[in-house]
């Protein structure tokens, strides 16, 4: 029962961030053309590229490349300048990379050179690298890029030192230039904490001989949720286990959900039909606040064995519901619901051992209508926080609940 209606408000950079406890919504990031022509999507056929809207960056001086041994040593000075095309949505691939060595050089110089062979297993090393332009959870913007570089001394053959880095990104005020990393810095290699970056400050400003197309960076104000008239859904806040605020909404599934575990192979220990009502603010945060697990003519099978758990965990982690749950953009043009739940065994009573579930499912909005359906039929979504590997298959949910049971609607507003 979700419209989903798209509002573009220019403004300056954020990229989404999600959560699974109520929280602030945020806000989808688009990469734009300067002129205000979208970025076309970027794909990639082997090492070719191709799509978005091209960048140029360069660095103002060397950047020391460092190794702890554990003690630092700086093993080569270089100045960087790499190329890459990016994607509306912020996604894209360096396509060209070059490490030098500038008057005056660099002390010591610079050693390495881009990666020119793909690495022993077979994963690819050589141009073109990830990079992703998103909203730093911390505040402002990053930019996230894969790099990966040889000893130029040894040839193409040379050992590889691989990195993700998570830089800032910018932009300078006044102008549609952007800066990624700072000057007087320190970046650890992600994937490789033993080596790190000092001084990493590149600009999009090349000389006017190569003089580069620009981007802006466009800020979708987010998703929020609102009553199907229109009114605002209020926030919503928990006491203990009490929930205000927020607007009311009611989900069922279809059929039987069955629930699998992976002990290693699959194995279907229940199916329930399922039934949750929940509280959802502005902000696509909120909480069931009712759920029940039932066996409906004709029975699962293997049949319901579960219960909403219904006191907390051994060591007070809340099990109880309420529990949290987030509606969020995804990308411009699919929506999700992260949520969790705990189950007890009926059998063994209130105290019965719990299997406690993160999911992560997409809503879909039903053509021509204001219904929405949650997850997708002849699915499995596993469980992204769990003792052991489980999963449920066949997760779809809709708002429709029979008349007496009817719930109230609401709209998703981008």
């Amino acid at each position: 029962m979700f419209q989903v209606r798209r509002l573009l408000l220019l403004a300056t950079m954020v990229l989404t961030a999600l959560t699974l406890s109520a929280g602030t919504a945020s806000a989808q990031l688009e990469v734009l053309e300067e002129g205000g022509e979208h970025c076309s999507p970027v794909s990639i056929v082997g090492h070719t590229v191709s799509g978005g809207c091209h960048v140029e960056y360069r660095s103002e001086s060397h950047f020391p490349l460092v190794v702890y041994t554990p003690s630092p040593v700086v093993v080569g000075r270089c100045n960087w300048h790499f190329e890459a095309q990016i994607g509306e949505d912020g996604a894209g691939y360096v396509t060209e990379a070059i490490f030098s060595n500038e008057d005056p050089p660099g002390d010591p110089s610079c050693t390495r050179a881009p990666c020119d062979e793909d690495g022993p297993e077979g994963d690819s090393a050589m141009i073109p690298w990830p990079l992703t332009v998103a909203e730093d959870p911390a505040g402002g913007e990053s930019f996230e890029m894969e790099l990966c570089a040889r000893t130029v001394s040894a040839g193409e053959g040379g050992a590889q030192i691989r990195c993700e880095l998570h830089l800032p990104f910018s932009q300078r005020v006044g102008t549609h230039d952007h800066e990624i990393g700072r000057a007087n810095s320190e970046f650890f290699c992600e994937a490789a904490p033993v080596f790190s970056v000092r001084n990493v400050h590149l600009i999009n400003e090349v000389p006017a001989a190569e003089s580069t197309e620009d981007i802006d960076l466009v800020r979708n104000p987010g998703m929020e949720v609102v009553e199907e008239d229109g009114g605002h859904c209020p926030p919503v806040s928990v006491v203990a286990h009490d929930v205000t605020g927020g607007c009311h909404v009611e989900y069922r599934s279809e059929a039987h959900v069955p629930m699998v575990a992976y002990i290693p192979s699959p194995v279907v220990f229940m199916a329930c039909r399922w039934h949750f009502a929940a509280r959802i603010g502005e902000d696509g945060a909120g909480y069931v606040t009712a759920a029940s697990f039932s066996d409906e003519a004709p029975p699962g099978n293997p049949p319901c064995t579960r219960a909403p758990c219904d006191e907390d965990g051994p060591t007070g982690a809340s099990a109880m519901v309420p529990w949290p749950l987030h509606i969020e953009e995804e990308n411009v043009s699919q929506e999700s619901l992260e949520m969790e739940f705990c189950m007890r065994t009926i059998a063994s009573g209130e105290d019965g051992a719990q299997t406690r579930c993160q999911l992560h499912l997409p809503v879909n909005q039903q053509l021509g209508s204001h219904d929405h359906e949650i997850g997708a039929v002849n699915s499995e979504y596993f469980c992204e926080v769990a003792s052991f590997p489980t999963s449920l298959r066949n997760m779809h949910f809709i708002n429709e609940a029979p008349g007496a049971q009817s719930t109230e609607d609401i709209e998703l507003i981008h």
